[in-house]
């Protein structure tokens, strides 16, 4: 059974692929013939990408063209790709200030996905690279993504979530992440002080689009003993500096 589901996603990407080589449009003769489909079998992926919206069928000239949610992935991605490039300058800069990792998470689903991440000689190693996920509940910058969320939506996060004890520090009480919430929202800072790691302190700040929607945020991860209070303290309003200059140039 695991394999035919692999080959049917195989044969989704490779169709997939054939219609945006083929400027965006192929008739199901030739993907039969071209990726060598039996046409019994290429009409059911059809049919079942169709259900999806990664593709649509236009009646008239029995054409396969790429589908709305095609397009919606494209402009996600194509978002979170320039506010990426947006903000590495400023990675830069607090690397280098600090020789701490300095790194940009997005939303992704229930967690936080790494777009970018910076680290010098003297930083710490941490777990997580670019591509990389991590649980919103016990990270700076996943504490950001659930303080723009209504007290509903992280209500049902904790529900659905298996909310672990990563450290004696880690929020696992929904009463309590709701405190820290707030604190966030009026702030706009958001600490990860060893809730994810032990030894390991994040402070983070979010960047908004003019229509107030949270894009990405900026974190910046160092081990616990080698940055006080003071100075993680010095690092959050750092990033929310730079998050405010993101944010203009998105206008």
């Amino acid at each position: 059974m695991a394999d035919k589901k692999i080959f049917v996603i195989e044969k989704m990407v490779q169709i997939l692929d054939y219609i945006a080589e083929h400027n965006g449009s192929a008739r199901l003769t030739d993907i039969c013939n071209d990726l060598n489909m039996v046409k019994s079998t290429a009409h059911g992926i059809l049919l079942t990408m169709e259900g999806l919206d990664l593709i649509v069928k236009d009646k008239n000239t029995n054409l396969y063209s790429l589908g709305i949610k095609m397009f919606r992935y494209g402009k996600i991605f194509e978002q979170n790709y320039s506010v990426k490039e947006l903000i590495h300058p400023y990675l830069e800069k607090l690397s280098a200030k600090y020789q701490e990792c300095a790194h940009t998470g997005v939303p992704d689903g229930d967690c936080v996905l790494y777009v970018d991440m910076l680290e010098t000689d003297h930083a710490v190693r941490l777990q997580a690279r670019t591509g990389g996920r991590d649980p919103l509940y016990c990270t700076s910058i996943g504490k950001v993504i659930l303080a723009n969320m209504t007290e509903l939506e992280v209500e049902e996060y904790f529900d659905r979530m298996d909310i672990e004890q990563k450290t004696e520090n880690t929020i696992t009480d929904l009463a309590e992440m709701k405190k820290a919430l707030h604190k966030i929202r009026a702030n706009r800072i958001s600490y990860d002080i060893e809730e994810l790691e032990k030894g390991l302190v994040c402070v983070a700040s979010g960047i908004y689009n003019p229509e107030g929607e949270l894009v990405a945020a900026i974190g910046i991860s160092s081990p616990n003993g080698r940055v006080g209070m003071d100075t993680l303290e010095e690092m959050g309003r750092d990033i929310q500096k730079y998050c405010l200059e993101v944010e203009r140039l998105l206008k």
